[in-house]
């Protein structure tokens, strides 16, 4: 996206399943909303989380750490990489967070 209004940014961790169940979702909330997607893998071991991340990369950035940072950098790497033109960034837990209320939750954050 090329001047977005909001950042959705996902830290991942052997989350492949997760991301194929709810990233169309995220997409299409995401779209709505005009919002960029950032997903940081934070090295993922035990599925293939970055190889499918790669096959989707045009529908948003993806960034992978070298070794576990465990929960908190993921978070704040994402938002040093997120551009938004309101510098508000929408953290998700993709499996705990249903994709559909982005736009509302946008509306709210820039009332």
């Amino acid at each position: 996206m090329k001047n977005p209004v909001l950042s959705v940014v996902i830290p991942s961790w052997n989350s492949e399943s997760q991301m194929k169940q709810n990233l169309s979702y995220v997409y299409k909330a995401a779209s709505r909303a005009g919002a960029e997607i950032v997903v940081v893998d934070d090295a993922s071991k035990f599925d293939s989380s970055w190889a499918y991340l790669k096959t989707q990369v045009g529908s948003l950035r993806a960034y992978r750490n070298s070794k576990n940072l465990g929960f908190l950098l993921p978070h704040l790497l994402g938002i040093a990489t997120a551009v938004t033109g309101l510098g508000f960034t929408l953290y998700i837990l993709i499996s705990l967070i249903k994709p559909v209320f982005l736009p509302q939750i946008y509306g709210w954050a820039i009332a």
